[in-house]
């Protein structure tokens, strides 16, 4: 084997290129929308945060101490995760862009940075993933 021959010598044809290009118009597509989606959940968010004391309100000893407490939480809940999704939705949009243009530019550099983006996107992801399972596994053991 050559020195300078890559690990993986992958050529590029026409109809991964079309395949390649539809992909990351869909996965651009999909990170503005959920990033537009969480957008107006933060605004319907912002919209009713006054409202939402009389919606908490279930009993009778359930005082505007506690609902405003209640509504820090919730309000602490969104932040985390808004945050978490801007940061996936973020690396699934760069990644979808690096391999339009490099497919468009032929450019193998910027290819595999997409590449690493979507990888990222794919890792973290799955991190969360597994994570929402174990929870799933221990609320189901632990009623």
């Amino acid at each position: 084997m050559e020195d300078n021959q890559s690990f993986l010598d992958l050529q590029v044809d026409d109809q991964a290129a079309i395949n390649l290009h539809e992909t990351s118009k869909w996965a651009k597509f999909l990170a503005v929308a959920i990033l537009s989606a969480m957008g107006l959940v933060t605004l319907l968010f912002v919209a009713f945060w006054s409202s939402m004391s009389s919606a908490f309100q279930s009993t009778d000893d359930f005082d505007e101490r506690n609902a405003n407490m209640l509504k820090i939480v919730v309000a602490v809940c969104l932040i985390i995760v808004l945050a978490i999704v801007v940061i996936l939705m973020m690396f699934l949009l760069k990644g979808a862009n690096a391999i339009r243009q490099a497919v468009k530019h032929k450019d193998p550099v910027l290819f595999n940075t997409g590449l690493g983006h979507i990888r990222n996107y794919f890792a973290m992801a799955g991190i969360l993933s597994l994570l929402g399972l174990v929870f799933k596994i221990m609320t189901f053991f632990l009623q």
